[in-house]
């Protein structure tokens, strides 16, 4: 009886036991402390396992198998499952799936992807078959290379980048899906530049198999379909709208060709290039050549152009010096050597040595900004207060208390006499001791006799008093010139206010008139005179008697009044004729 009950517990031990290779040498864990991590010597006094198990061994004594497939797990009851055997995976049902077929080596991770896959398999855990393969090993062909198959001549799916397996995936996703990739009715995720469903349309404004070109500018809204045509803006023409009408360059071909453009004004629409008609010259034919202005170029620059040259619009470049204006034909003012273009009193440069913008700042001086006061002198002189005019090398001594002729002394040098003094000599003041030249009056002669009075030729010094007027006039006896009389032969008079008359006039203002008797005309006109006279009297004398003679009867006296009226007219008729000729004349005044 024993004997059986001892075989039984042999045979159920050594069905129940657990053994693993441990160097290479297979070895019972159901002894005491055989499979504790680390051998026999980490094992307690009560056969406990002090640093665990062995790999695929749980249990405080290590006698007992992890769970199902499980590599590693729990050492005091197995759970939970840390690792699974090879060609397994899901740890959490304790490793009780199995890896993919198509895994290489057929060891996969925890989520049963793998990688690589073995031949003709595919996807993240290696199966299914690749599209075109079918079969347990992959290794059959479908009939339609795009499809995913079971047997030869079915379509389940298609691969990634073709869509319908209806027609056995022959349509590829549009370019415009993400990666490729689409649903069997092609709708997609758009990458960036492609819109609609199925990714097939490009966004607003561009165009291309991408959808990476923009529609041309020339587009209206910038829209155009993906071939890239589209309706054109004003100046814009073309299937595309990407050319420019003629005449017409630019990026919006908004400027317009030159009219120097031959060919119809035809341009290159990036730089308005073109061949150039006569006369125009450049890269886009908008200048004129040498000597030429206009808008035709046909114009010729004006005389006055420095180098015969000018600009198109204008007629203007550079005017030669002492011109200015548009056209270089107005003159600088006169104490301008050169101006401005266009101000002419603005000088550049100026002549006899003045210097500033109105080249009134006297040789040798420097003047205060925009002014003509002398504040400092240059070149050796001295004295700005007499606009640098003098200068020590003129003196006569060293003390320079005499001059040379024409100068004199100011300041310890020696100062120019005013240009206006007579004989060029003066004294300090200075005033000019030889009086002054004509037409000037003053101490240093510096004021015009024209100042006082238009027309006056010569003045005296101090006061300025006209002593001669120009042809017209002539001085009153208050120093000023009035217009000669009108009467003046050619409309002239000197200061005597006489230089003859005309019409017979005299006297010093030609106010009088003379009317001369001895010539035969004359004469026949005095006797007439004396004639009709003498009728004259006659009549009276006879109107007188016979009224008389009608009143009263005739007495002694009234014939002797008679008698002796007539005897007076009988005088004056025999009285002798002028034969003198200053006698001969009557004067009249005017």
């Amino acid at each position: 009886m024993m004997f059986w009950i001892f075989t039984i517990l042999c045979f159920v031990r050594s069905c129940m036991a657990v053994t693993v290779a441990i160097d290479g040498k297979e070895v019972d864990c159901s002894y005491n402390c055989v499979c504790c991590e680390g051998g026999t010597s980490k094992c307690r006094f009560d056969n406990i396992c002090l640093q665990g198990c062995i790999e695929t061994i749980t249990g405080h004594r290590c006698h007992h198998s992890c769970p199902e497939n499980c590599y590693t797990c729990e050492f005091t009851n197995g759970n939970p499952c840390y690792t699974c055997k090879n060609t397994y995976y899901d740890k959490n049902s304790l490793c009780s799936k199995r890896c993919s077929v198509g895994c290489k080596n057929g060891t996969c991770n925890d989520d049963g992807m793998c990688s690589p896959c073995k031949a003709d398999f595919g996807g993240p855990r290696c199966q299914p078959c690749i599209p075109g393969k079918y079969g347990s090993d992959c290794i059959l062909n479908c009939a339609n290379q795009n499809c995913r198959c079971t047997t030869d001549i079915d379509c389940i799916s298609c691969k990634n980048g073709f869509k319908d397996k209806s027609t056995f995936c022959q349509t590829p996703c549009s370019n415009g899906c993400q990666n490729g990739i689409c649903n069997d009715d092609g709708m997609c995720n758009c990458t960036s530049g492609f819109n609609g469903t199925t990714c097939s349309d490009c966004i607003s404004g561009y165009h291309g198999t991408h959808c990476n070109e923009l529609c041309s500018v020339g587009c209206v809204n910038s829209q155009c379909s993906k071939d890239s045509t589209c309706s054109c803006r004003d100046y814009f023409e073309g299937t595309t709208c990407d050319t420019c009408s003629d005449g017409r360059h630019g990026d919006h071909c908004e400027q317009v060709c030159s009219v120097g453009c031959n060919k119809t004004r035809a341009c290159d629409r990036n730089n308005g290039s073109c061949e150039c008609l006569p006369n125009f010259k450049g890269i886009k034919c908008e200048q004129c050549i040498d000597g030429f202005y206009g808008q035709s170029c046909d114009l010729p620059c004006p005389d006055n152009c420095k180098g015969g040259t000018c600009s198109r619009n204008e007629g203007t470049h550079d005017c030669v010096d002492g011109y200015s204006g548009d056209n270089c034909t107005t003159p600088c003012d006169n104490i301008c050597a050169t101006c401005l273009q266009y101000s002419t009193s603005y000088c550049v440069s100026c002549l006899n040595g003045y210097t500033g913008t109105t080249c009134r700042c006297p040789p040798n001086c420097i003047c205060a900004i925009e002014t003509d006061i002398c504040i400092s002198c240059t070149n050796g002189y001295d004295n700005p207060e007499q606009q640098c005019t003098c200068q020590s090398k003129y003196c006569l001594q060293n003390e320079c208390d005499q001059c040379i002729n024409v100068f004199y002394v100011d300041n310890n040098a020696c100062c120019e006499c005013p240009e206006n003094c007579k004989d060029g000599t003066c004294k300090g003041g200075p005033e000019c001791i030889s009086g002054c030249i004509d037409g000037f009056y003053g101490l240093d002669c510096s004021q015009s006799c024209l100042s006082l009075s238009t027309g006056c030729l010569r003045c005296t010094q101090t006061d300025g008093k006209c002593l001669e007027c120009s042809d017209g006039f002539y001085p009153n006896d208050y120093g000023s010139c009035i217009n000669c009389s009108i009467s003046c032969m050619s409309g002239l008079c000197n200061s005597a206010k006489v230089n003859g008359c005309i019409n017979g006039l005299e006297d010093k203002d030609c106010s009088e008139r003379r009317i001369y008797i001895g010539s035969s005309t004359i004469r026949a006109l005095s006797a007439l005179s004396v004639v009709l006279g003498i009728s004259l009297i006659c009549t009276a004398a006879g109107c007188y008697l016979w009224n008389r003679r009608r009143s009263k009867p005739t007495e002694p006296e009234d014939q002797l009044e008679t008698e002796m009226t007539y005897e007076q007219l009988q005088r004056q008729t025999h009285e002798p004729t002028y034969t003198n000729a200053d006698e001969n004349y009557s004067v009249l005044s005017m």
